[in-house]
């Protein structure tokens, strides 16, 4: 049975000079048994997370970057009178519930690939938090001279513009990083 248990943990992002209360991380865990490493890796290669590829990885993380505004007249022209950016995400990551009979080398073995798999991860959701602050820093200086629809179209389209590098920044860091395995997200049983 796979069972999920969610921690939630903290994160803050400096926007503008002020310091924000990013929305929270969640962390989901997956259970993994096994009492060598092989069953170990079995079971992660068999329960781990789907990512955006569609393959199964021993960890994921996914993220979300939403922004919201206010716009006001200030004379002829349009302002943004409010801004809110809220990153939010969810790292998946495995749970094993290490039995008695495992040894100490497996369990040592497991304590620095978790580690290693929460860094990478971690990883992924950093790109959430710089691409919130790059949206702010892009969005904060507009104003539309042209008028407030023409400034919305404006902000959205810098908005989802920025998402998509750091989209493109991911996937370059999966791919230097080989998914984490030069960070040490290898786990050898």
């Amino acid at each position: 049975m796979k069972q999920k248990i969610t921690a939630i943990f903290m994160l803050t992002l400096a926007i503008g000079g002020n310091v924000l209360a990013a929305e929270p991380a969640r962390v989901e865990f997956y259970d993994v048994q096994g009492s060598s490493g092989a069953e170990v890796l079995k079971s992660m290669n068999e329960r781990g997370p789907v990512g955006k590829d569609g393959l199964r990885h021993h960890g994921h993380t996914s993220w979300h970057v939403k922004w919201t505004y206010h716009l006001a007249y200030q004379g002829k022209s349009c302002e943004i009178a409010s801004l809110v950016i809220e990153p939010s995400g969810t790292m998946t990551l495995p749970r094993w519930d290490r039995p008695d009979r495992a040894s100490k080398n497996l369990k040592q073995e497991w304590d620095r690939y978790a580690a290693a798999l929460r860094e990478h991860e971690s990883g992924h959701y950093d790109f959430a938090l710089s691409a919130s602050n790059e949206i702010k820093q892009r969005l904060s200086s507009l104003n539309g001279s042209a008028g407030c629809q023409a400034l919305r179209g404006e902000i959205d389209s810098k908005a989802r513009a920025v998402l998509s590098e750091f989209q493109a920044k991911e996937l370059d860091y999966d791919a230097t990083t080989k998914h984490g395995a030069t960070q040490g997200a290898r786990f050898f049983p």
